[in-house]
């Protein structure tokens, strides 16, 4: 059953606010955390992207998520939220590498560290 069937009876709105928004059509940029495309949605897929330009994660609370799914045909950058963020064990600041037709979900485990799990 998908998320949104089960919020019936709520406002579109208050559904969306529950299970997230989705950007279908996110364009990577940059190649450093200060120039890669901001992520301000929950489910992010990326469209447009060169080889290694990068996206950034948002900041949000412990247990938030954003999920990011890289729908180009070349390797992308997932930046962690800040410089003293990081992103599983990779070092702080440092991107992971989020391969061709992959997904990955984010978790906000701390103030400074996402975990990530990676699709197949």
């Amino acid at each position: 059953m998908s998320q949104a069937k089960k919020w019936l009876g709520m406002s579109p709105i208050t559904s969306q606010s529950i299970q997230g928004d989705t950007n279908n059509a996110v364009t990577a940029a940059g190649t450093t955390i200060t120039t890669a495309t901001d992520l301000v949605t929950t489910q992010n897929i990326v469209t447009t992207a060169t080889d290694s330009q990068g996206v950034q994660l948002d900041s949000g609370i412990v247990g938030d998520w954003q999920m990011v799914y890289n729908a180009t045909n070349v390797s992308i950058k997932v930046y962690p939220w800040a410089s003293a963020a990081k992103i599983n064990q990779i070092t702080a600041g440092n991107a992971m590498t989020l391969a061709p037709q992959t997904a990955c979900q984010f978790f906000v485990a701390s103030a400074t560290q996402h975990v990530a799990f990676l699709s197949a």
